[in-house]
C-alpha cells in the first residue's frame, strides 16, 4: 500500500492492536504513516492513546521526528484537520512536554487557551441530547432455543485480540433435541437481535472466548450496532439481552439471577456521563465479565466485532451467518 502511495495507520485499540506488526513502516515511510486509536474502551483512553505510540516508537529507537509526524502533522495534513502548525498566524494549537525523551505532556493548547494543566482537563463538560432508535421488545427464553436439524454445525472461532475469525464444523452438544452451549468445549452460543424493530434473534454458535459463567448483552455490533450477546445459559442471555433493551443501550452482565449494566443512552452506544464516571463504570462492568472466567483481554470489545460481516471469515448478523469469502450466507447446520 505505501509503495502505491497510500498512507497508512498503525491502529491500536483494546481489542485490535497492529503496532508490533507495522511499527518498522515507520523508517521505511515517515511521510506516509499515521498513528490511530480506534476501538478503545473509556479506561484504555483515560491513561492514554497516541501517546502511548510515540512512548513505544522512542524506546524501540525510532528517530523523534519521525514518530511526531506520524502523530500529528501527517493525520493532520491528509485529513485536513484546521490546526495550527506553529507558524506565524496560525492558530496556537500545541502541546508542552517535560522533554524529548519522556514526552511526559504537561499542557495542551486549543486556541491558545490552556484545556489541560497536567492534572486535569479544564473543557467544559456538557450534557449530550439523548438520541436513540431502540424499537425491539424484550424477547421470551423460547425464542433462544435451537432445534438441532443436523449432526454437525459451523461454528465461528475467534481468537483474542483479532478481528478476524474462521469457520470450523462440530459435532452439535444437546439436551432434549436442543443445542446448548458446552463450555467443555468452548462452544458459546451467540445471538443478535435487530434493534430497530421486533424480530426474530439470529442465533449461532462461537469458540474461542473460554467463557464458562453467565452471559453478556451489548448494543454495540459493527456495524449496525444491533444487539450482540454471548452466554452459557438461555435463561443468562435472556437476563442480559432484556436488561439492554429495557435501557435502550448498554453493556449488561448476567451471572446467575444477577445483572449489572452500563448504561449507553445515546444511540445506544455512547455513555451521557463524563470520561471518568464513564471509565470507573466501564472497569465494574469489566471486572463482571471476568468472573465469567475468560482469559480474553476485552471479550467486550472482541464481540463487538462477531458482527461485522466484512471482516473474513465467517460472522453472524441479524439474517443469519455469513462467510464473507463466498459473500453469503451459509445454514448453522451441515
Amino acid at each position: 500500500k505505501c509503495e502505491f502511495g497510500m498512507h497508512v495507520l498503525i491502529r491500536e485499540g483494546s481489542a485490535a492492536k497492529n503496532f508490533d506488526a507495522l511499527h518498522p513502516l515507520l523508517k521505511e515511510y515517515p511521510e506516509q504513516i499515521m498513528f490511530c486509536t480506534d476501538d478503545a474502551h473509556p479506561s484504555f483512553l483515560n491513561k492514554g492513546h497516541i501517546n502511548r505510540m510515540v512512548k513505544k516508537s522512542l524506546d524501540l529507537g525510532y528517530d523523534l521526528y519521525d514518530v511526531l509526524r506520524a502523530a500529528s502533522y501527517n493525520p493532520a495534513m491528509h485529513y485536513k484537520i484546521p490546526a495550527g502548525f506553529l507558524r506565524e498566524g496560525d492558530s496556537a494549537d500545541f502541546i508542552q512536554v517535560n522533554n524529548l525523551k519522556d514526552l511526559t505532556i504537561q499542557a495542551t493548547y486549543i486556541q491558545g487557551t490552556c484545556v489541560y494543566d497536567g492534572e486535569k482537563c479544564t473543557l467544559p463538560f456538557h450534557k449530550p441530547i439523548l438520541r436513540n432508535n431502540f424499537h425491539t421488545k424484550p424477547i421470551p427464553l423460547e425464542k433462544l432455543t435451537v432445534k438441532a436439524k443436523g449432526k454437525q454445525m459451523r461454528v465461528i472461532v475467534c481468537e483474542d485480540r483479532e478481528l478476524i475469525t474462521k469457520e470450523e464444523l462440530y459435532p452439535v452438544h444437546t439436551f432434549d433435541g436442543f443445542v446448548e452451549s458446552d463450555t467443555e468445549r468452548d462452544i458459546l452460543k451467540l445471538v443478535i437481535l435487530n434493534r430497530y424493530q421486533t424480530a426474530t434473534p439470529a442465533i449461532a454458535f462461537i469458540k474461542g472466548t473460554g467463557l464458562k459463567l453467565g452471559a453478556i448483552a451489548q448494543s454495540i455490533s459493527h456495524d449496525s450496532h444491533n444487539i450482540i450477546a454471548i452466554g452459557v445459559t438461555d435463561f443468562e442471555l435472556m437476563q442480559a439481552i432484556n436488561v439492554v433493551i429495557k435501557a435502550k443501550g448498554g453493556i449488561a452482565v448476567s451471572c446467575m439471577d444477577e445483572v449489572s449494566l452500563l448504561p449507553l443512552p445515546v444511540a445506544g452506544l455512547m455513555s451521557d456521563e463524563s470520561l471518568e464516571e464513564t471509565s470507573r463504570r466501564y472497569e465494574e462492568i469489566e471486572e463482571k465479565i471476568k468472573w465469567l472466567k475468560t482469559p480474553m483481554d476485552s471479550l467486550q470489545m472482541t464481540l463487538s466485532f462477531m458482527g461485522l460481516l466484512v471482516i473474513p471469515s465467517l460472522k453472524l448478523s441479524d439474517k443469519g451467518l455469513f462467510n464473507s469469502e463466498t459473500f453469503q450466507f451459509t445454514s448453522l447446520f451441515v
